[in-house]
């Protein structure tokens, strides 16, 4: 009887209470797989997302590096690697490099463009005639886009496409022009004969702003003349224009860079009634360049030939104005990837980082210090031939030599023996051979560019013709300018750097060609070179040796020792321009004396060449001032 009750109290049936509990396993084992269900769902949801993911983003990766194709193509034409495919659609190639790109062809629709793209100016700047825009869509009458793989469509395969700005609008110019008689007053009184007189009034032109590419002409002012005589008076010979009598004209330009510029004009002739009225105005340059626009002006000018009276007579004193080349590009390049997938990116270049205009064929820049003489020699055989005259026929007659005041007589000497600067075809017998660098004499404070401008250190003989005036390059105003120009302001930049990144740097030395004579190229070399030849730019600031036979062209700076010999007999051709300067490369200090004699035997031609010095600034080569996707 125990037994069967204690069977009984064991039993599953024994406990009512605990029926309750029946399933609870079920429904825990259908709870854990509910979790395992949602996981691997969302494992299965994630794999496929993924999968998504990376089938999507193929187009747009391909579509970014077809947008950094684009921006290499780009590059590699403005570099000038290679002529366009088609004729520019406003007129001739312009000389002497017809085939060469610039900024200023690539931001002009008729040299951009081919003559099959629209031609409206909401139609982009996109460099046809050198890509090659071969994919043309259904309903578009031109190709839109350059493909980079073969049997391109938007659904398959990759292209790009370009287009330029220019964020600076170079092409538009902006200046006012301000003038002074002998450097004063805008209104000249001018004495006659008797009771009679006259007076000279020059009048500004209104602030101009005018797109000046192609060339435009444009205003510097008016000049108005009116004689003064009681009425029934006649007036024989009216009034006289004092010799030496000048009108200053400062141009202030104002767009698309600041930059002012100074020049001093001689004025003659007589205010009288007709016939004997005549006024003439000698301009001072005649060609300008104000912060890279150019100016060209005519040698003279007959003003006033109108008939005088008591209202006066005016005449308008005009130029040419052209834009100057553009210093910044934006390249902005459209990538396309397959299944429509674009990607924009876009690089501003810098152009004109390094623009070096030498006043003169040789331009020796002085001491500091005026008890400090060059030395100068030139040679006294009548076989080398020093000309100022622009051998590409695109610049006017400069003087052939450029130096510093003091230097005057040191440079006389060393022109004067033999015929060594000779007068070229059609270079006038009495073009100037020297000129002074305005480092020491302010343009503006230049009376009269022919008398002896002040400060002046005496010469011996006194030249009976005084050298004008000639603009100093910036780098060249102070010895700090000019070590920043060759290493930046923190020793890691300027013209070594460039030099550097393009691997032309010479750290110890050179001696052989440098560059090549036709197609240029940039040579920078710390320490001695000795020059067999070459072209474009070279940099030398030790010692440089001029060899015998040398053949160069384009611009050979030869700045820190500042010291230019030349070696041996033979034919040298120098084609271009130099610039020789001394002072210390690494510490402070100002220029020194520095020494330029290429007396040794042989024939030498130093011949002022305007397109070499354009090709040795371009052969710096383009800046990338930033790049962003978008």
């Amino acid at each position: 009887m125990k037994k069967s009750q204690k069977n009984k109290k064991n039993s599953p049936h024994a406990a009512p209470g605990r029926q309750r509990e029946r399933g609870a396993a079920l429904i825990m084992m259908l709870l854990v797989s509910m979790l395992l269900l949602a996981a691997g769902g969302a494992l299965i949801m994630t794999t496929a997302l993924t999968t998504t993911t990376v089938y999507e983003s193929t187009p747009e990766t391909l579509a970014y590096y077809a947008a950094e194709t684009g921006i290499e193509d780009t590059l590699n034409v403005l570099r000038g690697n290679g002529p366009p495919s088609a004729a520019p659609t406003c007129g001739a190639p312009v000389a002497p490099n017809p085939e060469k790109i610039s900024f200023r062809r690539a931001l002009t629709r008729c040299t951009s463009n081919v003559a099959g793209d629209p031609q409206g100016t909401a139609f982009p700047l996109r460099l046809s005639r050198w890509l090659n825009y071969n994919y043309q869509p259904p309903n578009l009458n031109y190709p839109d886009r350059v493909a980079i793989t073969p049997n391109y469509s938007p659904l398959n395969g990759t292209a790009y496409s370009i287009a330029l700005r220019d964020p600076d609008s170079s092409d538009v110019v902006a200046y006012s022009v301000t003038g002074r008689f002998n450097g004063g007053a805008l209104t000249l009184p001018l004495a006659g004969s008797g009771a009679n007189g006259a007076v000279l009034t020059y009048v500004p032109p209104a602030p101009v702003t005018t797109t000046a590419y192609p060339s435009v002409a444009a205003s510097l002012g008016t000049l108005q003349a009116q004689y003064i005589a009681p009425l029934g008076v006649a007036i024989p010979l009216g009034a006289v224009i004092p010799p030496g009598t000048t009108l200053t004209l400062t141009i202030n330009q104002i767009r698309p860079w600041p930059a002012t510029y100074t020049i001093v004009n001689r004025l003659s002739g007589v205010i009288a009634p007709p016939p004997l009225n005549s006024v003439k105005i000698l301009y001072g340059e005649q060609s300008v360049v104000v912060g890279g626009t150019t100016l060209q002006l005519p040698q003279s000018l007959d003003l006033l030939s109108a008939v005088l009276g008591s209202s006066g007579g005016t005449n308008q004193l005009t130029a040419t104005l052209t834009a100057p080349e553009p210093r910044r590009v934006v390249v902005a390049a459209t990538g396309y990837g397959p299944r429509g997938a674009r990607k924009f990116v876009e690089m501003m270049l810098d152009n004109f980082n390094f623009a070096i205009r030498p006043p003169a064929p040789i331009c020796i820049r002085g001491s500091d210090n005026p008890a400090q003489s060059m030395t100068f020699d030139l040679g006294s055989s009548n076989a080398k031939t020093y000309s100022g005259v622009d051998i590409s026929g695109q610049q006017p007659i400069s003087p052939a030599v450029a130096i510093t005041l003091h230097d005057w007589t040191a440079a006389d000497n060393g022109i004067s023996k033999g015929s060594t600067i000779q007068p070229s075809p059609p270079q006038p017998p009495d073009d100037p051979k020297l000129a002074i660098l305005d480092h020491t004499i302010p343009a503006s404070t230049i009376a009269d560019p022919n008398p002896v401008p002040a400060p002046w250190v005496a010469p011996s003989p006194v030249p009976v013709r005084p050298p004008p005036a000639a603009v100093t390059p910036d780098f060249l105003r102070t010895a700090d300018a000019a070590r920043e120009f060759l290493y930046g302001s923190n020793g890691g930049g300027g013209l070594r750097a460039k030099a550097r990144a393009q691997n032309r740097y010479y750290p110890n030395g050179f001696s052989g060609v440098a560059g090549n004579y036709n197609t240029g190229g940039f040579t920078f070399v710390e320490g001695d070179c000795e020059l067999d030849g070459g072209g474009g730019l070279l940099v030398v600031t030790g010692d440089l040796v001029l060899k015998g036979n040398s053949q160069f062209r384009g611009i050979i700076l030869a700045m820190g020792n500042g010291r230019v010999t030349r070696d041996g007999g033979g034919g040298a051709d120098i084609r271009g321009a130099w610039i020789v300067a001394n002072f210390n490369l690494n510490g402070g200090g100002g220029f020194g004396a520095p020494v330029f004699d290429v007396s040794g035997g042989g024939n030498s031609d130093f011949q002022f060449d305007w397109a070499a010095i354009v090709s040795a600034n371009q052969a710096v080569g383009l800046s990338i001032a930033g790049v962003a996707e978008r």
